[in-house]
């Protein structure tokens, strides 16, 4: 999975439905990983039927003990080693018990709503579960500027920048968004001007 490791998945999941997980992959160097991530098991290719039984035989076994802090450090293991793979390709985001994979070229701007960021897409909002920090670090710098501690827009969709009297910009984006940046993040808007 090029743009999404099995990681990320797991990084995606809610704590209080994570199951049990086992990885199966060709790589056996991802094996270290899986376990650091709390895997129950990690099955290499061809897998065989014994070694597929005995990793469903321990997943029974450790789901019925499995607590909700145990569940929480898979999910924050999860999402360390997801980082360590570079730069997001795309958010996976949930819609009722579906999740859909909205890549980051689609994305024209983001904006904090709560425990959630909004991932303004064309004419679609969808909410990812995540800080505007976790954002800014896992997004292409090329591709995307924080304007403000709660918005961050792709630089292709810019279309002008006005400043303002609060030493502040008005950034214009395709479609007639208008969001304004803080003094804060003046600098790195400035720096669009260069």
């Amino acid at each position: 999975m090029p743009e999404l490791s099995g990681f990320g998945v797991i990084a995606a999941l809610e704590s209080s439905k994570i199951p049990g997980i086992v990885f199966i992959t060709a790589f056996e160097h991802y094996a270290i990983k899986a376990f650091e991530v709390g895997a129950i098991d990690y099955l290499p290719k061809p897998v065989t039927k014994v070694r597929f039984d005995s990793a469903v035989t321990r997943a029974k076994e450790r789901l019925s003990v499995r607590s909700q802090d145990q569940s929480q450090t898979v999910i924050a293991d999860a999402t360390r080693a997801e980082r360590a793979r570079g730069l997001r390709m795309r958010f996976v985001v949930r819609r009722g018990s579906a999740h859909y994979f909205v890549p980051v070229q689609d994305v024209d701007w983001i904006d904090a709503a709560d425990n959630y960021l909004q991932l303004h897409a064309g004419d679609r909002t969808h909410l990812w579960r995540g800080t505007m920090k976790e954002a800014e670090d896992q997004l292409d710098p090329k591709q995307f500027v924080r304007i403000h501690r709660s918005a961050i827009v792709a630089l292709d969709r810019i279309v002008s920048i006005t400043s303002n009297e609060s030493q502040g910009y008005v950034v214009e984006l395709k479609g007639g968004t208008r969001l304004r940046s803080s003094r804060q993040y003046a600098e790195q808007v400035r720096q669009l001007l260069l």
